[in-house]
């Protein structure tokens, strides 16, 4: 039914030579349909190393997928109020310039599939509107979430946004939580929730694994406000206080990386935990592969992909009952669910892991992110989407 069928893929965000990682559950999920239909990604940037107001064109294939870029200045004429405005105009334009384009060399888009608001959901509007192309959203952001409130506090998103889901022909959050925040701002339509795909043949377990000193890592951008990095040090002052060995491995970069740093110096954690920056994919998947368990003590989350590679990694997950964690740590065999912010569950359930961190079967673990995240499984979900799509038009 959608072999033939041409769908437009604009994601807010993409993997590119500025940010690798950013938007990386996008082109994951396209991997994993590629199969099935026929997709071109269209994405547009600003970047600090262009100046006035050329649009930059690049064309690839990327992961085996039609790939156009277009990158415009970051700072046009100084002055932030008047390069905000031009930056959307521009915006618009390499879109615009990308579709054609799009249009002429991978023929008729038949199909546009947003991920993430709110900007690239009103050009899909535009599109619908004057060439009647329908378009569906799939959506990660974390502020319609309660904790967050940030939905509530942005006027513009407020006013704009029902209307650009009202006239999709279909909402994909990356959780049933989200969908369910969503439609508590009144934002109704049909929703069909995706979860976060993993790539099992890059993220696998290492069943010669046997560290002597139990090995913790946390994959997460140093943001102390959203991922409650500095709890989770007092909580590891206080498993070291008990006379138990650790390694801790932090993974990630962030505006409060060097006062953490220092954080974990004045705890006297210097030897146990090392921030070791950025990492690639493979070394993340390195990494995973020769930890213990995932430690996530995050104050607000989504789904993140971190848990579900953890677990193609064949390793357990200690993270907060926030967002749609519940969706992927499904029961006890899989990991531990604690409150945000609770500091004193925290230290219990960690020390209870690390203590008994052999009883976790490696292969169960695998086998449930193959089962439930793999690229099959989320690929045969992205289809039937797609399906619904096309035959309700």
């Amino acid at each position: 039914m959608i072999k033939d069928k041409h769908i437009l893929v604009l994601p807010k965000w993409y993997p590119s030579p500025q940010y690798a990682s950013a938007g990386i559950f996008v082109q994951r999920h396209i991997e994993s349909v590629l199969s099935y239909t026929n997709i071109s990604v269209l994405y547009a940037e600003s970047n600090p190393s262009i100046s006035g107001f050329q649009i930059i064109e690049h064309y690839g294939i990327e992961k085996e997928i039609p790939t156009y870029r277009y990158s415009f200045a970051k700072r046009i004429t100084g002055f932030s109020f008047l390069d905000r405005l031009l930056k959307i105009i521009l915006y618009f334009i390499a879109l615009q310039k990308g579709f054609n384009r799009i249009k002429k060399e991978q023929g008729k888009i038949e199909l546009i599939h947003v991920t993430v608001l709110l900007r690239t959901g009103i050009f899909a509007w535009i599109k619908k509107t004057f060439s009647n192309i329908p378009y569906i959203i799939t959506e990660h952001w974390t502020g319609y979430l309660p904790l967050t409130n940030h939905y509530e506090k942005n006027t513009l998103k407020k006013l704009i946004t029902p209307y650009i889901i009202k006239k999709a022909a279909l909402i994909s959050p990356a959780s049933d939580d989200l969908g369910k925040a969503m439609k508590n701002h009144g934002l109704n339509n049909n929703y069909f929730t995706v979860h976060n795909v993993v790539n099992t043949d890059f993220f696998n377990p290492n069943y010669s694994r046997n560290n002597t000193i139990p090995k913790i890592i946390s994959v997460a951008m140093l943001l102390d406000e959203h991922k409650n990095i500095s709890g989770m040090l007092r909580s590891l002052k206080r498993i070291k206080e008990e006379g138990i060995q650790f390694e801790y491995h932090i993974l990630g970069k962030g505006k409060d990386q060097e006062k953490l740093i220092q954080y974990a110096t004045s705890l006297n954690l210097e030897n146990e935990v090392h921030f070791l920056g950025l990492q690639p994919a493979n070394k993340v998947a390195e990494h995973m592969q020769n930890s213990d368990l995932l430690l996530l003590f995050s104050n607000y989350e989504n789904l993140p992909c971190v848990i579900v590679e953890a677990f193609a990694s064949g390793i357990p997950v200690l993270a907060t009952d926030v967002g749609g964690m519940k969706e992927m740590i499904r029961n006890n065999n899989l990991g531990e669910l604690i409150n945000a912010k609770d500091e004193d569950a925290l230290f219990h359930s960690l020390k209870k892991m690390i203590l008994n961190r052999s009883r976790y079967d490696q292969k169960y673990i695998a086998t449930f992110a193959h089962e439930n995240f793999g690229q099959e499984f989320i690929g045969n979900r992205i289809k039937e989407m797609y399906e619904l799509v096309f035959n309700n038009d």
